[in-house]
């Protein structure tokens, strides 16, 4: 779906043509979730412009009804504020997070994780931080901030109840790195704090 509005935005550059209208493709009869739908589409039109600043084009979205106005409008907005969290340094992007970390797996990266002798990464315990390194170079990768939802000390809280939660993630920033890649290093980030690192 995204490549539908991606090839289309280039088609009509190509054609140079300055103005182009889409319906909310897949969201009538095929059924499509209109709040997926819409995302997809604005993260499309939004990477469009940003790869092309120097084109003026204008894009129109023909829609049925005030609903599906109203969740357009709502998606442009998350869209634009997820963008404009992304605080980006020489060496370092930041972007606010929200994942939760429930009471085993706290109490095991805080207590009982220990490195394995072939891990890339490893994990280390600060105050309010969880930070991953990479182990040949010693560089820190990922710095985590969280806050503590409950009190693991408190034995009435079940292991499988959310304890805490990820707010913020500082990233080291490859040069080379684009903007549409940055959400794939959230995810691994996600996938090396919920297994064993």
């Amino acid at each position: 779906l995204y490549r539908a509005y991606e090839s289309s935005l280039k088609l009509a550059k190509d054609h140079q043509c300055h103005s182009i209208g889409f319906p909310l493709i897949s969201a009538g009869i095929f059924g499509y979730p209109l709040q997926d739908a819409w995302n997809i589409a604005v993260r499309a039109c939004l990477d469009f412009i940003e790869h092309n600043v120097d084109y003026e084009m204008k894009i129109v979205f023909a829609v049925l009804d005030d609903r599906i106005l109203k969740e357009g409008i709502k998606q442009l907005d998350l869209e634009f504020d997820e963008r404009e969290s992304h605080k980006t340094t020489d060496e370092y992007y930041v972007r606010k997070a929200q994942i939760p970390i429930r009471k085993s797996r706290y109490h095991y990266l805080v207590e009982l994780y220990s490195p394995n002798e072939n891990d890339e990464y490893v994990l280390s315990h600060h105050p309010e931080h969880f930070i991953i390194y990479e182990k040949t170079s010693g560089n820190c990768v990922y710095d985590a901030k969280y806050e503590m939802l409950r009190s693991c000390s408190d034995e009435s809280i079940e292991e499988d109840s959310i304890v805490a939660v990820i707010t913020s993630i500082k990233c080291r920033q490859n040069k080379m790195q684009q903007s549409t890649f940055i959400k794939d290093d959230f995810s691994l980030f996600t996938e090396l704090i919920l297994q064993e690192l």
